[in-house]
């Protein structure tokens, strides 16, 4: 046996430990011992689609039916995404990839081809032209305008771009892909540093597009 089938063996047991100690769709943090929180509190989090592609990436190698039907709840699960324009930021693209996308290759499912879709043109639409970025993170009810988010890009967007480019060879429309394309030359300019960091965030002038600010978040 191969090394590389030795490590994806380790990996299934080690998934299939954990599915076995999941009974819902969307697991957010783990708690004392070995459970997973309940996900109702947080069903749209940023971290929703994980679970689903996990049970797709099980289903692929073991062909049990029991992760196939749990994956297609969780694919159907996102339409509550869709439903709610405030659920959605840029983590659309990666929630969507991880679910309805993979939905879509493995099974052939035209609805999950359009629920991802529609995730890629709501990440589409969230792409600001003068800076040349997809914009993060949504506003928070009663917030201050001169906290607005709407500058603000992060360096984990770039999870987000490969459903642009899936986006793009669905639809034999390039505007996907150049959204995708611009946004990681935007990366490159600004969110590298000289020793080969990156920081988390930018911040943009969304009138404009000027940098305002590289504020502190994740790491260093």
């Amino acid at each position: 046996m191969s090394f590389t089938q030795k490590y994806l063996d380790k990996v299934i047991t080690k998934l299939l430990a954990v599915d076995d100690g999941i009974d819902f769709l969307h697991p957010y943090t783990t708690l004392k011992g070995d459970k997973y929180e309940d996900g109702k509190n947080h069903p749209f989090a940023w971290t929703c689609g994980f679970y689903g592609g996990i049970l797709w990436y099980l289903y692929l190698k073991t062909k049990d039916e029991k992760f196939l039907k749990k994956a297609k709840l969780c694919s159907e699960h996102m339409d509550g995404i869709l439903s709610q324009i405030g659920n959605v930021g840029h983590d659309v693209g990666f929630q969507f990839l991880l679910t309805n996308v993979a939905d879509f290759k493995i099974t052939g499912d035209d609805t999950a081809k359009q629920r991802a879709l529609h995730a890629a043109n709501l990440l589409a639409g969230r792409f600001n032209p003068v800076g040349r970025y997809i914009r993060a993170w949504n506003e928070c009810p009663g917030i201050n305008p001169e906290d607005s988010k709407a500058g603000y890009a992060i360096i984990d967007c770039m999870m987000n771009l490969p459903i642009l480019y899936w986006a793009s060879k669905e639809t034999l429309d390039p505007r996907f892909k150049h959204i995708a394309m611009i946004h990681a030359d935007m990366v490159m300019e600004h969110f590298l540093r000289e020793d080969g960091s990156v920081n988390h965030i930018v911040v943009f002038d969304p009138e404009t597009g000027e940098v305002v600010k590289k504020p502190e978040g994740q790491g260093y």
